[in-house]
């Protein structure tokens, strides 16, 4: 999901790239989303900045931009780039920090949950659900990363930062992107309300019950609306970072530590029943909340801009920067589940308290400004993004206050059922913008463009089974929300 684009000036901080490339003087960013975010500002201040450093290479360098058909046949020939191999070290530098930038996307509110649903249907069978999970969405990625190539190919436009305006370019649709829109705010809400319930109830404990959950909620949320309403892009960045840092360094602290103190072996864990009679029940459960919590999609066409649109780089980048959050989340929830981690928060646990708070307000922040740049987008004028990133430096304080607004009102119906928000918006909002969406702008960029299928290019039978999966995904949660609603009704 979802939601934590905010890690990126950590990602490209991590590993300097010489001057020769596109990360010279690295604008300092904070992406900034949970899952689904399409209207990333801070993206395009980074747009700006790449594009501004390829005009000043020259005129040779222009011309090779525009020529799609240079560009198509070097691809088509070789899968990549011929000069990568002559600059090995200069090359591999951006797609590490790359890498680093959707890893720092992919983490977050999904740590605080899995473990425990997890332990329903079973380490075994959670194990091939986070398995799925993470093919699915690494096709997905994939296939992001193709349209936006092949449409750089195509035009000699770099392609949208936004993922709202990315979509809209390739589906030719207004109306298609604001429902995209849509959806983000959706997502963004329901990601924000299990922050604000799940804040309530670590702070109140932190507090020995001294203060109530819903009145930290409420300072928490007030909180991160006066951060982000007040502060620039930049000043966020900074704080950004600081909790990125913070929540990685945590991490580490924790999972090395309780990987080693395992009560059990690991086939046992692997092996032994889960903790639910309804095993169906329970991985149902799992499931969108699993898909969600590794969704990084909406950074990608950033992504493919920074690697130069080459097709090798940013396959590697996207399959590597994908891969660590799942080995991350995998581990954390087999190490908390083996018994060598233990979740207490508060002067019994502080390193847990700090993970949990950072992870928490790096997802928040994100969210809020996800919702504000969606909730912007409606109130004023379309502008391009090279007009957004001189113009605006910070957001609206009407947008925040209806993003918070938004997020408030969502909590208070999972006040008592806080894991079902992190359901619904698995099961309902990431796969539509990450499923169905890349498959339609895919088949939708080929019909139009009729393109080929060089190498390289996703297959028509794996563009169709993520389709057709994303669907019948959707759809069965559909008919279980049904089913369960007239259970209620009846009984």
């Amino acid at each position: 999901m979802t939601i934590r684009k905010y890690a990126a000036s950590l990602a490209i901080g991590v590993l300097s790239v010489p001057s020769s490339s596109a990360f010279s003087n690295p604008p300092s960013l904070a992406f900034t989303t949970t899952g689904p975010k399409f209207s990333v500002s801070d993206a395009s201040l980074l747009a700006s900045s790449l594009q501004m450093q390829r005009v000043d290479e020259g005129s040779e360098r222009r011309m090779e931009r525009l020529s799609a058909t240079i560009v198509s046949d070097d691809w088509d020939q070789s899968g990549d780039d011929p000069s990568w191999r002559s600059s090995f070290p200069e090359a591999i530098l951006p797609v590490l920090s790359t890498s680093l930038m959707i890893t720092g996307n992919t983490v977050g509110a999904g740590m605080l949950v899995l473990p425990e649903l997890a332990a329903g249907p079973g380490m075994g069978i959670s194990s091939s659900i986070f398995t799925g999970a993470f093919l699915v969405n690494l096709v997905s990625g994939l296939v992001i990363a193709e349209i936006g190539i092949n449409q750089y190919a195509n035009s000699g436009d770099d392609v949208p930062s936004s993922f709202k305006d990315f979509a809209e370019v390739n589906l030719n649709s207004h109306t298609a992107a604001n429902v995209i829109s849509c959806i983000s705010m959706f997502v963004n809400a329901f990601v924000m309300a299990f922050n604000t319930v799940k804040v309530g109830d670590i702070g109140s404990d932190i507090v020995g019950g001294v203060l109530p959950s819903e009145a930290v909620s409420v300072a928490w949320v007030l909180g991160c609306a006066a951060l982000v309403g007040t502060q620039t892009f930049t000043s966020l960045s900074a704080v950004a970072s600081l909790l990125v840092t913070g929540l990685f360094i945590s991490f580490g602290g924790l999972l090395l530590p309780g990987l080693a103190q395992m009560t059990m072996d690991p086939a046992t864990i692997m092996s032994a029943p889960g903790t639910s009679v309804d095993v169906l029940g329970s991985a149902s459960e799992l499931a969108p909340v699993v898909l969600m919590s590794l969704v990084y999609q909406n950074i990608v066409p950033t992504v493919t801009k920074i690697l130069d649109y080459d097709r090798t780089k940013t396959a590697i980048a996207v399959s590597l920067g994908s891969f660590i959050p799942f080995l991350m989340y995998m581990a954390w929830t087999f190490a908390v589940n083996g018994g060598g981690i233990q979740t207490s928060v508060g002067l019994d646990g502080p390193l847990i308290t700090v993970f949990y708070l950072t992870t928490i307000a790096g997802s928040s922040i994100g969210c809020i400004m996800s919702l504000a740049e969606e909730i912007e987008s409606f109130l004023k004028p379309e502008v391009s993004d090279s007009a957004e990133a001189t113009v605006a430096d910070k957001f609206t304080l009407p947008a925040v206050m209806a993003s918070v607004s938004c997020s408030w009102i969502t909590a208070q119906f999972f006040a008592d059922d806080l894991n079902s928000a992190l359901k619904i918006a698995g099961s309902f909002g990431s796969p539509l913008l990450y499923g169905v969406l890349p498959v339609v702008m895919a088949f939708t960029q080929r019909q139009r463009n009729k393109l080929p299928s060089p190498q390289g290019q996703m297959p028509v039978a794996t563009l169709a089974t993520l389709g057709v999966a994303s669907t019948g995904f959707v759809g069965n949660e559909i008919i279980q929300s049904a089913g369960e609603a007239l259970s209620v009704q009846m009984l």
